[in-house]
C-alpha cells in the first residue's frame, strides 16, 4: 500500500514538473519573438544615420523591461537549460540590453562624425 502511494505521488510530481517545463519552453519561445522585435528596434535606433536620443533610449528600456525580467527568470530556472535559451538567442538580447548606453554613445559618435 505504501509503495502504491509513493509511486502515485512520484507520478503526479513528474507530471507537474513536465507541465512546468513545457510552460517554460513556451514562454522562452514567446520571449524569443519579443527579443527579435527588440533587435529590430535597436537596429533602427542605432543606425549610423540616426541620432539615438536619450528619450528613445529611455522608451526602449521601459518597453522591454518586462522582457528582461521574464528572460532573467528563465535563466534562473532549473527546469530549462541555458543552452536552449541561447539557441533562441536570448543571451544576445541580454548582452545587447546590458550594453544599450554604450551602443547609444557609439552610435551618436559615428552620427556626429558623418
Amino acid at each position: 500500500m505504501k509503495i502504491l502511494l509513493l509511486v502515485t505521488i512520484l507520478l503526479v510530481l513528474a507530471f507537474v514538473m513536465a507541465r512546468y517545463s513545457i510552460r517554460l519552453h513556451k514562454e522562452a519561445r514567446r520571449c524569443s519573438l519579443l527579443a527579435q522585435k527588440f533587435q529590430e528596434k535597436l537596429a533602427a535606433l542605432s543606425s549610423p544615420d540616426h541620432l539615438f536620443t536619450d528619450e528613445e533610449l529611455r522608451k526602449l528600456k521601459i518597453e522591454f523591461d518586462p522582457l528582461l525580467d521574464a528572460v532573467n527568470k528563465l535563466y534562473d530556472s532549473h527546469f530549462i537549460s541555458d543552452d536552449y535559451l541561447e539557441k533562441l538567442k536570448l543571451h544576445d538580447f541580454m548582452e545587447k540590453r546590458k550594453l544599450l548606453n554604450h551602443i547609444q554613445m557609439t552610435n551618436n559618435r559615428a552620427f556626429r562624425g558623418m
